[in-house]
């Protein structure tokens, strides 16, 4: 009986030890499921970003008009796209400097009387002319200056189309001038 006894507790000793390993494969297979569900986590995560990816080289292709298939193409599209860039900001220095000198010359004007007659607009718009003085716009600051001086109270002068049909359309009327 002894003998048995033995044997049976070598038995359960084995089966101890049998359970004790199996523990500690299911926690090791436990540990391998968790790194596995967290690599799939971060695969899904990496597809997700690889379509977004994808879509804007689709969107920088069409804005390219060509395929930026490796990195010569995107490098030779990135300077492309510096020097429009440095073009654009150069066009708005130079727009910005122009509607300075335009707001300089609008102030020059103010301040000299050289306003337009609310009068003369509404003439003006009433027999569909151009008032003269707008054709300054085209000349340097300078031209302008000297041509207005030329003309005298012509600048006031509306430049029609036909000439007789907005006499017939002013014909009769009194304006008052309120320069």
């Amino acid at each position: 009986m002894r003998e048995q006894l033995l044997d049976t507790e070598a038995t359960l000793q084995a089966l101890d030890d049998s359970v004790t390993e199996a523990r500690r494969e299911a926690e090791s297979q436990r540990r391998r499921l968790q790194e596995l569900e967290a690599k799939g986590a971060a695969l899904l995560l990496a597809s997700a970003r690889f379509d977004e990816v994808l879509g804007r080289r689709k969107q920088l292709e069409a804005a390219a008009g060509a395929a930026l298939a490796n990195r010569k193409a995107l490098t030779a599209f990135h300077s492309e796209l510096l020097a429009r860039r440095e073009q654009l900001h150069r066009r708005l220095s130079d727009l910005g400097k122009e509607r300075e000198e335009l707001q300089s010359l609008a102030s020059a004007l103010q301040a000299g009387g050289g306003g337009i007659d609310p009068e003369l607009l509404l003439l003006r718009d009433e027999v569909d002319g151009e008032l003269l003085a707008s054709r300054f716009e085209d000349l340097d600051l300078e031209e302008a200056a000297r041509v207005e001086a030329e003309l005298g109270p012509l600048t006031q002068a509306i430049l029609v189309p036909d000439a007789e049909r907005a006499a017939r359309a002013l014909g009769g009327r009194t304006r008052r001038r309120s320069q």
